[in-house]
């Protein structure tokens, strides 16, 4: 198998255990991920930040509810963990700044709106 098939296979095991809230299993491959000497910043975004918009997507979906929704966080989380400390910035990147207070609004307003139903 070659090193592009082996970072693809790893990537798709992280994206289905967080979507299978498989915490265990995610902070195994994240290892792995280290181990073999893949792009963190690549798993990171195509394995776990994807994994986490398609379980949006269910939970936008009612396939997963909130206590689904958390564990597969939980899951993300394990993984970020070991991943993150990992994470290079060299010099001739820029640094990215992120605004979560819309996401966090808008999952606020989704279980407002559920307990009101």
């Amino acid at each position: 198998m070659t090193s592009i098939e082996r970072t693809e296979e790893i990537i798709k095991s992280l994206y289905n255990a967080v979507i299978d809230m498989d915490e265990d299993r995610v902070k195994e491959l994240s290892l792995l991920v280290l181990s073999e000497k893949v792009d963190v910043r690549r798993v990171m975004m195509e394995g776990l930040m994807a994994a986490m918009e398609k379980v949006g997507q269910l939970y936008a979906d009612k396939e997963y509810f909130i206590p689904e929704f958390l564990s597969c966080a939980d899951a993300l989380y394990a993984g970020l963990g070991v991943l993150r400390p990992h994470l290079a910035i060299t010099g001739t990147e820029k640094q990215r700044q992120m605004i979560i207070g819309t996401v966090v609004r808008v999952i606020s307003m989704m279980l407002v709106r559920t307990s009101l139903n």
